[in-house]
């Protein structure tokens, strides 16, 4: 006679098994769509990247045009190469060429650091003639209407700029009520309010500013000193009156 049983005991143990199997498959199945699993890689599909990449990653180096990384990262990314720079080899930076001259690269020792169109500026070579970059060594040194000031193009008459050889020199240079410019030293620069220097002409200052030490300064106001011109110490419109030298009310 068969154990009878014992046979279904097998089949149940059997069953039970197929059960947990699948049960492993789905969970696997789940955790992978997930996205969970990104090792040994990531969840584009692309390999993984080493920790080396992830430190060259983390810091402002080992990408095209910046410095080179030190040990213990790689010193450039993606097959480009640390070039040093011909002037100081301690200044590196990854290029997919290290040859010098070329536009981005560093600049070349000689006569000729920069290929034509080029300029060396801050040891490297940047597009010539154009606003803020360098001046060109040669032909039109700059484009249209932009000035070679102090090895860079740059527009004239704006402060902080180069004053424009013909014309009005300085953009608001006939300005009286508000902050005006004038041409020193060959530069633009805001004079006769605000805490500013006081201009070369008359007016030294603007209106509703005092003359202090060739500086002009704020006044007529609540809490400041009074105006110099006769009248309009203060702000009288608004009940200011000068006492003691400044407006209150």
């Amino acid at each position: 006679m068969r154990p009878v049983g014992r046979r279904v005991g097998a089949a149940e143990e059997k069953q039970a098994m197929k059960k947990n199997f699948l049960a492993i498959i789905c969970f696997l199945a789940a955790f992978f769509l997930s996205g969970c699993a990104v090792w040994p890689f990531g969840r584009s599909g692309a390999p993984a990247p080493s920790w080396q990449e992830e430190v060259l990653w983390a810091t402002d180096c080992g990408q095209e045009n910046l410095a080179c990384c030190s040990a213990p990262a790689a010193a450039c990314s993606f097959g480009l190469s640390c070039c040093a720079n011909p002037a100081d080899s301690q200044e590196t930076m990854c290029r997919d060429s290290c040859q010098c001259g070329t536009e981005g690269a560093f600049c070349c020792p000689g006569e000729e650091p920069c290929q034509a169109g080029l300029a060396c500026q801050d040891g490297k070579c940047r597009i010539c003639g154009l606003e803020d970059g360098p001046c060109c060594l040669s032909g039109p040194v700059c484009d249209d209407e932009l000035y070679c000031f102090r090895g860079q193009c740059q527009t004239c008459g704006q402060p902080g700029h180069p004053c424009c050889p013909s014309g009005e020199a300085c953009q608001g240079s006939n300005e009286r009520g508000t902050a005006r410019a004038e041409c020193r030293e060959g530069v633009c620069v805001f004079c006769g309010s605000d805490n500013k220097i006081a201009c070369q002409n008359e007016p030294f200052c603007n209106l509703g500013h005092l003359l202090n030490n060739n500086f002009c300064y704020r006044c007529g106001g609540y809490n400041q000193p009074c105006c110099a011109v006769s009248g309009q110490e203060c702000d009288f419109a608004n009940g200011l009156a000068c006492v003691l030298g400044f407006c209150t009310k």
